[in-house]
């Protein structure tokens, strides 16, 4: 008939170790479904664990990579971002919690930005200079983020603990947020 069948798991990694492999377990039943795919998302190490601590006391590496690998035939890895991607997250991040734009304001720069990160295989850069060019008149507060984004976006790539993932630049970027509020309240100037 042609009809696929596409599940999507996203996030299977953030599961307990029993769910994870329950959740697997389920997935190997439907395997022989013809025009059946199966997406899952997740890090593959945190998964790797979850079949470590299901088969405990077995000491033998070949029987987890065999477990995973028969069950995940096409694994895509997504590589982490780059200094440039950061750099143009961070700005985004930025402008969407941005007062002094409107919605259709955020989005004309987030479509720029995009459009300016594509090239970036070209040498075109997302950072301060160029965020100045794709709105004629950005608050200054921004402006200044802009300019901590250039500073930050090398730090977040390199930073072992943060290695360019999104979610913990947010986190980073959150925890910051709170901290200069509370320095900011006890009347401490950075």
């Amino acid at each position: 008939m042609g009809t696929k069948l596409i599940v999507l798991i996203d996030d299977l990694d953030r599961c307990l170790p029993q769910t994870t492999i329950s959740t697997l377990e389920a997935v190997r039943l439907f395997l022989f479904l013809e025009n059946t795919v199966f997406v899952i998302a997740a890090d593959d190490s945190v998964i790797r664990h979850a079949v470590r601590r299901h088969f405990d006391g077995i000491v033998d590496e070949g029987l987890v990579t065999s477990y995973f690998d028969k069950l995940i035939q096409v694994p895509i890895r997504v590589p982490p971002l780059g200094t440039q991607e950061v750099r143009a997250y961070l700005m985004l991040l930025f402008v969407e919690n941005s007062t002094g734009l409107n919605a259709d304001e955020k989005e004309a720069v987030r479509k720029k930005v995009c459009e300016q990160l594509s090239q970036s295989w070209r040498g075109k850069r997302v950072d301060r200079a160029f965020m100045q060019t794709v709105h004629t008149s950005l608050p200054a507060d921004l402006v200044a983020r802009f300019n901590t984004a250039d500073r930050l976006a090398p730090l977040m790539t390199s930073a072992t603990q943060i290695a360019g993932n999104p979610r913990l630049i947010k986190r980073f970027l959150n925890a910051l947020s709170i901290r200069m509020s509370i320095s900011k309240s006890h009347g401490v100037r950075g």
